[in-house]
């Protein structure tokens, strides 16, 4: 929980716009493996293309979202995910399953049944770490209501 709680903040913004940079960052990996099949294997496996769109899409959604203020995403989290833990942690799940989704297709020719086991692995340990993110952002946003209460 504390290291939850320390990559949380009642700053939205803030945590939005690390979420951008490091998803821009992850676009810049696939695009250089994608520069470096090419040169080097004259092919490229198309899942390279469909993982560097959907970091992309992601950048694009972040960018998005870093650009509302403060308010607006706390409120966002309020509607979507303040009662609902269950659907948060499968979310997390979800979200967590994904990152190592392109190399567990990617090394499925080799490895069907331990990429299976990888992605099980993942989905679980997404769930688990679900619950400690989600308790983190109520904590903050329980902070964030009682600051904007103080200034009311």
């Amino acid at each position: 929980m504390e290291e939850e709680l320390e990559k949380e903040s009642t700053n939205q913004q803030y945590i939005r716009n690390k979420a951008r940079k490091s998803v821009w960052h992850l676009f810049l990996l696939m695009a250089l493996c994608i520069g470096f099949g090419q040169i080097f294997f004259g092919h490229v496996p198309g899942l390279f293309y469909l993982g560097a769109l959907v970091f992309y899409g992601f950048f694009l959604y972040e960018t998005y979202m870093s650009r509302k203020t403060n308010e607006e995403l706390w409120s966002i989290w309020e509607e979507r995910w303040e009662g609902r833990q269950t659907l948060f942690q499968l979310r997390s799940s979800l979200t967590e399953s994904f990152q190592v989704f392109i190399p567990v297709i990617l090394s499925a020719d080799a490895f069907a049944f331990m990429s299976l086991i990888f992605l099980i692995i993942a989905l679980v340990t997404g769930f688990r770490s679900g619950t400690k993110k989600w308790k983190a952002k109520k904590h903050y946003f329980e902070e964030f209501k009682k600051e904007r209460d103080k200034v009311a």
